[in-house]
């Protein structure tokens, strides 16, 4: 087993976070349950390389923002920040509030690590997550464009409906960008422990 990644999962309020994240550690996504704002999670997944050295991944989910203008909850994360190898910005093409969140969040970020000049860069993902239908409509396609070319960041769009080998791609994509290993790999669908601090 190699170095354990550190993973920030963030975004908007009620975006699909966590049942993103269920899917994708569980494969367990229902779309009548019912989920609970989260104040932090984490999530323990294992990355599998083509070579056979699997890697632990500590994907951390995090309470949502009401808004961009959320200034609390950016200050509640800010002490993750020093603790995480890469952050996954989750958002849908369709709410232009999600949008502004994650671009007040990586502004916020980057802020943060020009603070800390000893640090090595953030490695980003851009997750275009919707719930109940696939994200393929012309319109999200020109707004995800926008959006990556802005935040200078790989974007995928995916949804609750999407293989679970889809859903890894993201995931998969940001571990090869803090490894800097150039392989597929996969995540395990073994059941890891789930460390939960809902109430």
């Amino acid at each position: 087993m190699g170095k354990t990644l550190k993973i920030l999962v963030c975004g908007k309020k009620s975006i699909g976070k966590t049942a993103l994240l269920e899917q994708l550690v569980y494969n367990n996504y229902n779309i009548n349950q019912k989920y609970f704002p989260t104040i932090e999670d984490i999530y323990v997944a294992c990355w599998e390389k083509d070579k056979g050295v699997k890697e632990k991944i500590r994907l951390y989910d995090t309470k949502g923002m009401e808004n961009s203008r959320d200034s609390e909850t950016i200050n509640q994360m800010r002490y993750l920040f020093p603790l995480v190898d890469g952050i996954a910005l989750v958002f849908a093409s369709n709410d232009p509030d999600s949008i502004q969140c994650i671009e007040k969040l990586k502004t916020e970020i980057e802020k943060f690590n020009r603070e800390r000049r000893t640090r090595e860069p953030f490695h980003f993902v851009l997750i275009d997550y919707t719930a109940l239908v696939p994200p393929t409509e012309p319109s999200r396609d020109i707004v995800r464009s926008d959006i990556q070319s802005k935040l200078k960041a790989q974007c995928y769009e995916i949804s609750s409906l999407e293989k679970r080998d889809t859903l890894c791609k993201p995931f998969i994509e940001l571990a090869q960008l803090i490894t800097q290993i150039n392989t597929k790999g996969t995540i395990s669908i073994k059941k890891p422990k789930v460390f939960s601090s809902k109430q």
